[in-house]
């Protein structure tokens, strides 16, 4: 698919939940807009479902993946307003 996404005039939009550490054991997704830029997903479940983890372990995630990455959180992931 991530060859197939480009090749067709697709976009790959990456998956910023696997990059943050949310996504369960053997799951997959992938974000990306076809020719008419309209937004899809396609996901694969893994084995275990991790739609319960709290706020507070989501954020301990996020927060940890992207430290790793060397990437900070957003004014937007804080909830900031940006004034313009």
């Amino acid at each position: 698919m991530l060859e197939l996404i480009p090749a067709l005039g697709g976009a790959n939009q990456g998956d910023m939940r696997a990059e943050d550490g949310l996504r369960a054991p053997g799951e997959r997704s992938i974000y990306f807009s076809d020719p008419d830029t309209n937004k899809l997903q396609i996901t694969a479940h893994g084995e275990e479902d991790w739609s319960l983890i709290s706020n507070e372990e989501k954020w301990k995630r996020i927060v940890e993946n992207r430290q790793k990455l060397g990437r900070g959180i957003s004014r937007f992931d804080r909830g900031v307003k940006v004034e313009k």
